[in-house]
């Protein structure tokens, strides 16, 4: 790769990752929070267009090249921070009240 080789096709016949082998060994728009940490170091510390050293993690090695870094939008984290918020309070009020409310449950026998 050093030597100016298409990543994207050593990644395809090498990799062994499923998750990015197809994808030219590209994770496009990927959750970065749930990478393994030294994956997630490696790859956000590493500058953009420079190919890293190997990075090994409890999946294996690695070889990283980050082509672009976005930023989220605060319309986007906003987005997600109210479906956090969402799910968290359905979840407390499915375990904590929804039982309170309850008088009598009448389901048909079989």
């Amino acid at each position: 790769m050093k030597k100016g080789e298409d990543f994207a096709k050593l990644a395809k016949e090498y990799s062994d990752d499923p998750g990015s082998k197809d994808n030219g060994g590209v994770y496009e728009n990927a959750p970065v929070s749930s990478w393994v940490p030294e994956f997630k170091k490696a790859a956000l510390t590493l500058p953009v267009g420079q190919l890293s050293d190997l990075v090994k993690t409890e999946f294996g090695y690695h070889i990283i090249k980050v082509i672009n870094r976005q930023v989220p939008t605060l319309e986007q984290l906003s987005d997600q921070l109210k479906g956090q918020v969402i799910a968290q309070e359905y979840n407390q009020f499915m375990t904590n009240e929804l039982q309170k409310i309850i008088k009598k449950i009448n389901l048909p026998e079989k």
